[in-house]
């Protein structure tokens, strides 16, 4: 995957271009199920009262999942209202 520089200053930007108009499901990293993550979470015993942070996560599903599992202090991040707005 080729990366494009983005100044710091227009990252929000740069992520709203990215979302508008777009089908979430057809981002190239998209996943429905964060299998290896949720595995790590799984192999490393993170107990249920653990901070859990998906970053960069708004039109990610993997929140849903540690919430599913018992999961109580789950929060996500992300300078994108549009990537919210896609999912």
């Amino acid at each position: 995957m080729n990366e494009v520089a983005v100044p710091s200053g227009d990252r929000a930007s740069h992520w709203e271009a990215v979302y508008e108009g777009r089908d979430t499901a057809r981002v190239s990293w998209f996943q429905s199920r964060h299998q290896i993550s949720l595995e790590l979470v799984e192999v490393l015993g993170v107990p249920h009262d653990a901070t859990v942070i998906d970053i960069g996560g708004r039109a990610s599903l993997f929140v849903d999942h540690p919430l599913a599992l018992g999961f109580r202090n789950v929060s996500l991040l992300d300078v994108s209202e549009a990537a919210g707005n896609s999912i």
